[in-house]
């Protein structure tokens, strides 16, 4: 694409977040997208895995955008963060 056919950032931002906020990943789904020259970054923690796809696909379907960069975490289910973070009674 040329550069002064280039869609500017902030135009891609509010795209951005606009479609995430619609792509019905869920309400406790917090994401951050940041977007330079054109490469949106996103960045946040989603609950399970199956909730990325659906941010990424939003995110790269928006004209202007040339790549999506993915940093989204997963939380670790509440059982297994309990489980681990106490001490084991398994003695050797």
């Amino acid at each position: 694409m040329a550069y002064e056919n280039r869609v500017p950032d902030k135009t891609l931002l509010s795209k951005v977040n606009s479609r995430l906020s619609n792509c019905g990943a869920g309400s406790r789904v917090h994401v951050t997208a940041t977007v330079r020259n054109g490469t949106v970054t996103l960045s946040g923690t989603l609950d399970f895995d199956y909730q990325r796809k659906p941010l990424l696909r939003a995110a790269s379907g928006i004209d202007g955008v040339r790549m999506v960069v993915d940093q989204l975490r997963v939380k670790p289910p509440a059982h297994w963060t309990k489980e681990h973070s106490q001490p084991s009674d398994v003695q050797f």
